[in-house]
């Protein structure tokens, strides 16, 4: 179950960076949501179910959603274009979010996004995969935490 979560969580990674557009939004379920209640739904799932998962309490949820939120607010797209992606500040901003790969993650998909097949809406280019590689990133890194969180408390 604990594998799920994860690709649950990388899944809804996407929205808090752009996921489909408003208008894909709208037409699914009425409303854009915008960027920080993606984020707020992104870190409430991936808090919640790895805490539940694991049997710990739900403070620690609690905790891991309000970090998940306040690490997820920095922007970063600045440093990623279609002709250069800043791997340093990428990785540094990576490990605020427990991804320590995001630059290396953002800048291989750039490298080969040509190969990349795009999904209208939800996989709109190259950075739409980078993004669901980082989730799956940052999920299994939250994972690890929560888990020896787990044997700690």
């Amino acid at each position: 179950m604990i594998y799920l979560a994860i690709l649950i969580s990388a899944a809804t990674y996407r929205c808090p960076r752009g996921g489909p557009d408003g208008d894909a939004w709208k037409r699914w379920i009425g409303f854009a949501p915008g960027s920080r209640v993606g984020a707020s739904v992104w870190a409430a799932w991936t808090a919640g179910s790895l805490a539940y998962l694991t049997g710990l309490p739900w403070w620690v949820a609690l905790l891991a959603f309000i970090y998940l939120t306040l690490a997820e607010m920095p922007g970063y797209m600045q440093w990623v274009s279609d002709d250069r992606v800043d791997v340093r500040r990428l990785t540094l901003r990576g490990c605020l979010l427990l991804n320590p790969l995001m630059g290396v993650i953002y800048e291989g998909c750039r490298r080969y996004a040509k190969g990349w097949p795009i999904r209208q809406p939800i996989i709109d280019g190259w950075t739409a995969y980078a993004e669901i590689f980082c989730g799956l990133v940052t999920a299994v890194g939250c994972a690890i935490v929560i888990v020896i969180l787990g044997s700690v408390v």
